[in-house]
């Protein structure tokens, strides 16, 4: 996965777990660009990132708790 966005503004992809943009959250953001391996990241609430993205939103760097690295 990667975050083609542009810098400034809501540049960071926040992904979230289960739909609606409840539960758990991580972010990805411009400076990280690409993340392949997602098996060892997990959301806030603990749960596997891998396979388990159901939204995502575009938010600014502050709004993010986690991050992808």
């Amino acid at each position: 996965m990667r975050n083609a966005g542009r810098t400034g503004g809501n540049d960071v992809v926040r992904f979230r777990y289960p739909e609606n943009y409840g539960g758990g959250c991580t972010c990805l953001s411009p400076d990280e660009y690409f993340a392949d391996n997602l098996t060892d990241h997990t959301f806030t609430d603990g749960s596997v990132v891998n396979n388990d993205i159901r939204s995502h939103k575009w938010v600014t760097s502050g709004s993010c708790a986690r991050r992808l690295t």
